[in-house]
């Protein structure tokens, strides 16, 4: 090691063995060993500002893939052998949200989506992020079209039985989740979402096809008040909207009966 290192110095400086002749620079003369402290004093300076500047870099670019792509960040669900996660819940928001951010990007000329389906609060994300967050606050059971019973006929002279499906209604917020700063902003663009949803009362599901319709919710202040105490305490202007109606089948079959096809009577 000693020996490949002091071969190293040969070379870069001139010495030969142990020699520590004098070597003329514009400066004056120094020797070989002053030449070599002041070379390491050099890489080691350029090393430590160097990694100053990565660090400085890498801080400021993660924090603004951050802010404009935030759902890369999300904590991954864990492996609970579920594959297709787009189901109807998830799928309506997300549609919703797309829907809402393309009318803003196009109204505004914004290049990055602007309405996500993202919670009010949380530990793995900014808050607040300069975003419109659609929010799931509440399901409920829609009881004004009642309870049908399931019976689809098989085309065989038999007649399947399922549990009746479930007819639910999806409480929403949309809110303005921006920075003090840029409340006048907020209120824009959540102006501008209002005028989206009022022109736009119906959310067109695909696979499976469903029409959704969208309308405002009224909640008294003490409702509020809750909501946003749950969601962390701040409050940001904000809407909320009941989607309805949801229908959740899973097409259980639990009885397949045959049809009577004629009556017979024995006396």
């Amino acid at each position: 090691m000693c020996n490949k290192l002091l071969q190293d110095f040969e070379t870069k400086f001139g010495c030969k063995g142990s020699k520590l002749r004098l070597i003329p620079t514009g400066y004056g003369s120094i020797n070989c060993i002053q030449k070599f402290i002041i070379y390491y004093i050099f890489l080691t300076i350029a090393k430590s500002i160097m990694g100053c500047i990565y660090r400085f870099m890498r801080k400021n670019i993660y924090r603004e893939i951050k802010l404009r792509h935030p759902t890369l960040f999300l904590p991954s669900l864990p492996d609970t052998g579920i594959k297709n996660r787009d189901t109807m819940v998830n799928k309506t928001l997300k549609t919703l949200a797309f829907s809402l951010s393309g009318y803003l990007q196009r109204k505004f000329n914004l290049q990055e989506s602007i309405a996500l389906p993202l919670p009010l609060g949380g530990t793995y994300i900014n808050i607040p992020d300069n975003k419109l967050h659609v929010t799931l606050i509440n399901i409920e059971r829609e009881t004004a079209a009642g309870i049908a019973i399931n019976r689809q006929p098989l085309g065989t002279g038999r007649t399947q039985k399922g549990a009746p499906a479930w007819l639910l209604n999806l409480y929403i917020i949309i809110s303005a989740v921006f920075q003090e700063k840029q409340h006048q902003e907020s209120l824009d663009l959540l102006s501008a979402a209002l005028v989206y949803l009022q022109s736009h009362p119906v959310v067109d599901i695909t696979h499976p096809q469903a029409s959704l319709a969208i309308e405002p919710v009224n909640l008294s202040f003490n409702e509020l008040s809750n909501i946003w105490g749950i969601c962390g305490g701040t409050y940001y202007p904000a809407i909320c909207c009941k989607i309805r109606v949801l229908s959740v089948d899973g097409q259980h079959i639990s009885e397949i009966r045959s049809n009577i096809s004629e009556r017979e009577l024995n006396i």
